[in-house]
């Protein structure tokens, strides 16, 4: 038996209530609710908690949360109803929901209709309760299916737009062309060797990172407590959009660099564990975002910060794609910090000429990514990852720092607006 709370109160009396009837028969329950205190602590002790509210669009809104046993407005994560049920937990069937949205109720009738998104997409519920202004109303509906179906609004896929007589991405050909050759020769040795790669790849990327062609990149250093994230500021005093995959209770780097960047700039950070991260990253002032963000949308095992030491546990993932373009809602980043403590693997192939950002058309000007100590299948994805980015010709690796783990700065040269931006 699977059954869904929208809006957990800081209550799971009627959890308990039910499980206690029920007896030996298997219960599963999920919930949802944006204010994580109190509410992750309880539903955990019965379920699954997702610290977000659940809406006909996926955004960040105003919603009437329950705080110190007082309601208030607050902006918070939206993620929608069919993602969630689908995308998220996983499943197409479920024997009751129950919906206290605080009357964001209202935006969830039409899923309900015949012929509405719930009967076009694949998604049986037994029973659904849903409180309305007060008062609850009650829906037994049979049998009804739904057809997964995200409608994209129009989304900002550039900050600008930029009319350039000439090519850009043609004037630094002949620059990227020499650092393509001078990896190219320094790590051919390596090819169909992983664990060779592995060890020597730094050499090559130092090697030809301070070739000539090279010299006119101004390669930032923005350190924090752990590490040193690399970005390339704007040529002109145009506005950037950063995101931060793995915040680590640790905003060094981003308050240094948005000192340095265009007024009107944008702070994007995902994080599993909200405890220190919310508080460090709405600070920047960014927006945060309390799950991680993969390949794939669900529930998975992963290594997370719990106050000063790394631990396996149970999160909400998005996947990257949902995440850019239905939260964050933008799909020209200018630089994204990945350090997804092994996440990273599985967005390797994203990166691609054809990969899933381009599908999505999303583009990445710069980007910093934390590739965590591999295993043999690992070298492996890692081998391929380098050797196809050779092969795309769209990337160029900087400042290696090799150790158990590997960091890697990599700047987009075939994107028109990306060179224009931050090589010319």
């Amino acid at each position: 038996m699977s059954v869904v709370t929208l809006g957990v109160g800081q209550d799971v009396n009627a959890e308990q209530e039910m499980k206690k009837r029920i007896g030996n028969y298997s219960v599963q329950f999920y919930g949802a609710d944006p204010i994580v205190e109190g509410n992750d602590e309880l539903f955990s002790k019965v379920g699954t908690f997702f610290p977000f509210a659940v809406g006909n669009s996926s955004r960040m809104g105003t919603a009437s949360v329950l705080l110190d046993g007082v309601y208030v407005e607050k902006r918070v994560i939206h993620v929608e109803f069919v993602q969630f049920l689908k995308g998220i937990i996983g499943k197409t069937f479920y024997d009751n929901i129950w919906v206290d949205g605080e009357y964001a109720e209202y935006e969830l009738f039409e899923y309900f209709y015949n012929g509405g998104q719930l009967d076009r997409e694949g998604i049986t519920r037994v029973l659904t309760m849903m409180r309305r202004g007060g008062a609850a109303t009650f829906f037994a509906v049979l049998s009804v299916s739904l057809l997964l179906y995200i409608s994209y609004s129009s989304l900002n896929t550039s900050t600008t737009s930029f009319r350039l007589r000439d090519s850009a991405v043609d004037k630094v050909a002949k620059n990227y062309s020499a650092w393509h050759d001078c990896l190219k020769k320094n790590i051919s040795i390596y090819d169909g060797n992983p664990d060779g790669l592995w060890g020597n790849l730094w050499r090559g990327i130092k090697l030809c990172e301070v070739i000539p062609e090279m010299k006119g990149l101004f390669i930032g250093d923005y350190p924090n407590s752990d590490e040193t994230k690399r970005h390339i500021v704007p040529k002109m005093q145009l506005p950037s959009v950063i995101v931060t995959l793995g915040i680590g209770h640790d905003t060094g780097a981003e308050e240094k660099l948005i000192k340095g960047l265009p007024h009107g700039s944008e702070f994007f950070g995902a994080d599993p564990m909200h405890e220190i991260n919310e508080n460090l990253y709405t600070k920047l002032p960014g927006k945060y975002f309390p799950f991680a963000v993969a390949d794939a949308a669900g529930l998975a095992e992963a290594n997370v910060l719990i106050n000063t030491s790394y631990t396996t546990k149970t999160v909400v993932t998005l996947d990257i794609i949902y995440f850019l373009k239905n939260l964050v809602k933008r799909t020209f980043i200018d630089d994204i910090w990945i350090d997804g403590e092994g996440a990273e693997y599985g967005l390797f192939d994203h990166f691609f000429n054809d990969g899933k950002f381009d599908e999505n058309g999303i583009t990445f000007c710069q980007f910093n990514i934390e590739i965590h100590k591999p295993d043999n299948l690992q070298k492996k994805l890692f081998h391929d990852f380098i050797f196809q980015l050779l092969k795309d010709r769209r990337y160029a690796i900087y400042r290696p720092v090799q150790g158990h783990h590997m960091r890697l700065f990599m700047v987009n040269f075939a994107n028109e607006e990306c060179v224009y931006k931050y090589i010319l």
